[in-house]
């Protein structure tokens, strides 16, 4: 699949790829979970740069196809990474070749993310996995954390009787999210409030 380059990588990105680079180093198989097609292949085509083999699992590949590779050269072959699509990989695959996972793009469904995480934690699984779900301070992935954390705990109070763990969080608004992503920017760039959003301002004129 070709893949556009729309510019640099941003922040997030460069950390998800030094967390599956590290993971490697250490001897690691590991999943790398994003949201579209072009996104893995923008983290496969880096890998690859850096010299890492790595597995594209999306669904512009035929169902065929991507589980042919992904047995071939990821469970039972030497490529360390596999990159996949959320919605081709949350159910029905057990993955316990991989002990270390991450999540690049957040999702609005708890059920959907326990699910991509209980793909590693099979019984064949001998390994103490870790995984980590990846959050850019200040936008929308601090909301969406938020979101899922309380409907996992609403659906497991309401189902299994099990006691909340968000029950003294505070509920924090998109809006307020949005602000302090604005004035951290602020203040990392050294502008004044009013200075910045004239910036901005002028950034969306001229696009």
């Amino acid at each position: 699949m070709d893949v556009p380059t729309y510019g640099p990588l941003t922040s997030k990105q460069r950390y998800v790829l030094s967390r599956l680079k590290a993971w490697t180093a250490e001897g690691h198989k590991s999943i790398c979970y994003a949201d579209s097609p072009t996104a893995v292949g923008i983290y496969v085509r880096e890998l690859e740069k850096a010299g890492l083999e790595a597995v594209a699992f999306h669904g512009k590949q035929t169902i065929h196809a991507r589980t042919r590779d992904m047995n071939r050269r990821f469970r039972y072959g030497n490529a360390p990474v596999m990159v996949a699509s959320k919605d081709c990989i949350e159910k029905g695959l057990n993955i316990w070749q991989a002990s270390r996972g991450i999540l690049a793009a957040r999702d609005w469904s708890h059920t959907k993310e326990d699910q991509m995480m209980r793909r590693l934690l099979r019984p064949q699984q001998t390994k103490l996995v870790e995984f980590e779900c990846v959050n850019l301070r200040g936008s929308i992935d601090e909301y969406q954390q938020q979101m899922t954390l309380m409907k996992g705990d609403s659906a497991g109070a309401a189902i299994d009787f099990l006691t909340p763990e968000t029950e003294h969080m505070e509920f924090v608004h998109l809006d307020q999210i949005l602000a302090r992503f604005v004035d951290d920017l602020k203040e990392r760039a050294g502008f004044e409030g009013h200075n910045f959003r004239e910036q901005l301002r002028g950034v969306a004129l001229a696009a």
